[in-house]
């Protein structure tokens, strides 16, 4: 009768241990996926933060009568609504400077960066006249990995146009 308390109290049985390394196995197979996020979303997300920005410009040049504009710096990796002597208007959801940096911080995602950005005469500025309307079309260019994505700037709409490049 002791040895078989003692066998009882030893520890787990082999198949108690298998179904506990199968139940881990099935969790990571639902969470790695779910974790990783693809290229093409990270590009997703920087051409939205970048729309959002050329949308708050044109509402802030349409509703004040003066000249804003869209800065983007593709070496440092940022972008800034600018007034007309171009300084950063105030974000109304933060209260901070409406600058967005694309490095990888807490909620921006990683490995995807603007790679080019030419406005105008070539110049990094999406600028908006007093009435709101886009000055000059151009092209911002994202690559993440492989993938690069080119959005042109529609006079008419404001609004980003992509054409996948890569595959």
């Amino acid at each position: 009768m002791l040895t078989l308390e003692k066998r009882s109290q030893a520890g787990v049985s082999l198949l108690e241990l298998l179904a506990v390394v199968v139940v881990i196995g099935f969790l990571a197979a639902i969470a790695v996926p779910a974790a990783s996020v693809s290229y093409e979303r990270k590009m997703d997300v920087l051409q939205l933060e970048v729309q959002d920005a050329i949308d708050h410009a044109q509402s802030l040049a349409y509703h004040t009568g003066q000249k804003h504009a869209v800065r983007l710096d593709t070496s440092a990796q940022w972008i800034a609504v600018v007034n007309e002597v171009g300084a950063p208007v105030v974000d109304p959801l933060t209260r901070k400077p409406f600058v967005v940096r694309f490095t990888p911080a807490p909620g921006q995602p990683t490995g995807a960066v603007m790679s080019s950005a030419k406005f105008g005469f070539d110049r990094p500025l999406i600028l908006f006249n007093t009435k709101g309307e886009l000055e000059y079309e151009g092209t911002l260019g994202l690559t993440a990995g492989k993938y690069s994505r080119a959005l042109s700037l529609n006079s008419a709409t404001a609004k980003l146009a992509e054409t996948t490049i890569g595959s």
